[in-house]
């Protein structure tokens, strides 16, 4: 899965309420409403697929999407930072989903 932690506890802490009681939708809502307002600002945006699509289609059309490829966090079992692609998605399936640029931490 995509970035979930630091965005639900906030989410969470601001709503005063458990993380593992947000639902997913309120993720989605969240980013929405963010692309919302500020990408008539941007040049383009960084998304995670599995909460950020929806956002996605809220952005202005000129603004350029890139998404996110790596699961977000780190391999803490061995030493550095060892970023992980995500399960279930390609670099073609994220370009059908709109992606004119590919997010990958190297």
């Amino acid at each position: 899965m995509f970035t979930k932690g630091l965005v639900r506890r906030a989410l969470a802490e601001a709503k005063r309420n458990k993380p593992e009681a947000l639902g997913d939708e309120v993720l989605e809502e969240f980013k929405t409403a963010v692309i919302q307002i500020l990408s008539p600002y941007a040049s383009g945006v960084l998304l995670d697929p599995d909460f950020g699509l929806p956002a996605s289609r809220a952005r202005y059309g000129w603004v350029g999407l890139l998404l996110a490829y790596e699961k977000s966090g780190y391999d803490n079992t061995q030493p550095g930072r060892m970023s992980q692609l995500a399960p279930g998605w390609t670099v073609d399936r994220l370009k059908r989903e709109g992606a004119v640029g590919i997010k990958l931490l190297i």
